[in-house]
């Protein structure tokens, strides 16, 4: 028996893919409260890591969290309220709070389109955020799903923009990240670019030294990964104790999806009352943005480093009047992260990726 493995992507993480796109690994920032990112930066509000899966889940499936992860990502409702809603999203899947874990991914064999070889595939990588706003943009729906949307550090800041190595290291902690995912197979790829009134906007990324101008920022990513076998295990190994949870996951009918969304937002991103209230007002400054920068091997400057805001240039109606049914997730919809809106609503704060640093022979 096979099905798919569908992961969603949204928040404050940033993607280090290998020099050859074989491999890349995903890396959430510690923003929760007291992390030492936001010392730095007070005003940023802290975010919740999470792990939601939703399918057929047995072993660690993270019961004991459930009531406590469901007041986080639905304060508007009531403990019980809460609570039912997140069952109903996660339809006998799991639920883990994110706390200093590495992951992995154990599945019995797998396939990665389209060459059916066992790394993994990144859609497109093309350089279109090297592309001008102000030119005539065309963005296809092909180009939608290219991982060159993924804002690209060094693209802003040079080679201030490559990662730490000591960040990819499994089995070592450090107080910028919370959790670490590797991905050696399927295939990734944006799922949607900032939005405002369905429109795709320019994101013009401002410092004190320079302003750059890109067509479309990625909010969301997607992994597709197909697995040949009953179930998924995912594993979680806390850095702090050594402790490891396994958690397996089945499709809830045969040849079905099994859906997994990564989260690191504001908690407020998930409470409609205060959605509401942003969507009366422009698009925010993506401070949170800035923590993407102490990621780096060599941060630039802190006046040097570029913040997002909302362009000037000529907005495009996007070509995809509905989301691809492949990307449609019934497990977002029950969260309430909807095609329509990510993890931030109004916050300009896209997906970020940096490369390694390359070194001379």
């Amino acid at each position: 028996m096979n099905f798919v493995l569908r992961i969603y992507f949204l928040g404050l993480m940033a993607f280090v893919p290998s020099q050859d796109g074989h491999e890349a690994t995903v890396l959430l920032l510690d923003a929760r409260p007291g992390a030492v990112l936001l010392r730095e930066h007070p005003t940023i509000e802290a975010h919740v890591p999470l792990l939601l899966a939703r399918g057929i889940c047995s072993g660690d499936c993270g019961a004991a969290q459930r009531s406590s992860i469901a007041q986080r990502i639905a304060p508007h409702l009531g403990a019980s309220d809460a609570t039912a809603q997140l069952e109903s999203a996660l339809q006998g899947g799991g639920a883990w709070k994110l706390t200093g874990t590495d992951l992995s991914i154990n599945p019995p064999n797998t396939r990665s389109a389209p060459n059916d070889k066992a790394n993994l595939h990144i859609a497109g990588r093309q350089q279109l955020h090297a592309r001008s706003a102000s030119a005539d943009l065309e963005l296809s729906v092909d180009h939608l799903e290219d991982f060159g949307l993924v804002t690209d550090l060094s693209y802003l800041v040079g080679d201030h923009g490559t990662v730490d190595l000591g960040l990819l290291k499994t089995g070592t902690s450090d107080p910028r990240i919370v959790a670490r995912l590797p991905l050696t197979a399927g295939r990734l790829r944006t799922r949607t670019v900032f939005q405002v009134d369905n429109d795709i906007v320019p994101i013009e990324f401002r410092s004190s030294a320079q302003s750059i101008t890109l067509p479309a920022s990625a909010d969301s990513a997607i992994l597709d990964l197909e697995i040949f076998g009953p179930d998924i295990e995912i594993v979680a190994v806390d850095l702090a104790s050594g402790c490891t949870r396994r958690m397996r996951l089945a499709p809830t009918e045969p040849g079905g999806v099994v859906e997994i969304a990564l989260l690191n937002s504001p908690e407020s991103s998930y409470d409609p009352v205060v959605v509401r209230q942003r969507e009366a007002h422009p698009p925010q400054t993506g401070h949170h943005f800035a923590l993407y920068y102490q990621l780096a091997e060599n941060p630039s400057p802190e006046g040097d480093r570029p913040l997002p805001h909302l362009g000037s240039g000529e907005r495009v109606a996007n070509p995809v009047t509905e989301l691809n049914p492949e990307l449609q997730s019934d497990l977002l919809q029950a969260l309430g992260l909807t095609s329509s809106r990510g993890a931030y609503d109004r916050i300009i704060c896209p997906l970020a990726q940096l490369p390694a640093p390359t070194f001379d022979k």
